[in-house]
């Protein structure tokens, strides 16, 4: 039996939290403009997740 891969909902879903402990380590070192840049790409992922 081959694995299932990940709908597009999960992928989005895996891929914002992926990228918000990102963005809490580059808080956590003081790397603003990252975290900006980051914080940009989680609400993406949400509103793509939000969609399917």
């Amino acid at each position: 039996m081959q694995p299932r891969l990940a709908s597009d909902a999960e992928t989005a879903e895996y891929i914002g939290d992926l990228v918000s402990q990102l963005e809490r380590l580059a808080c956590n070192h003081g790397l603003v403009l990252l975290q900006y840049l980051l914080k940009g790409c989680q609400e993406e992922a949400e509103r793509v997740a939000a969609d399917r």
